[in-house]
């Protein structure tokens, strides 16, 4: 399954396997990425029955978050 962040009105997409693979996920229940917050200079991302929850900063995040 592939896990990615596509912003639409932009060219860009950002892969997230790596965050918590889901080979290591499986072991305690949880399930896939599904859970996205916009801030001003960052992206809080969690899952489906994570208890993790991270906070991600891409270099050009404010050029086209809040166009």
């Amino acid at each position: 399954m592939l896990e990615l962040i596509i912003v639409f009105d932009r060219y860009f997409s950002a892969d997230m396997s790596s965050l918590w693979p889901a080979s290591q996920r499986k072991k305690s229940g949880a399930d896939v990425l599904n859970g996205i917050a916009i801030g001003p200079d960052h992206v809080l991302l969690t899952g489906k029955l994570w208890d993790k929850m991270y906070k991600v900063s891409f270099p050009d995040w404010p050029a086209f978050a809040f166009r």
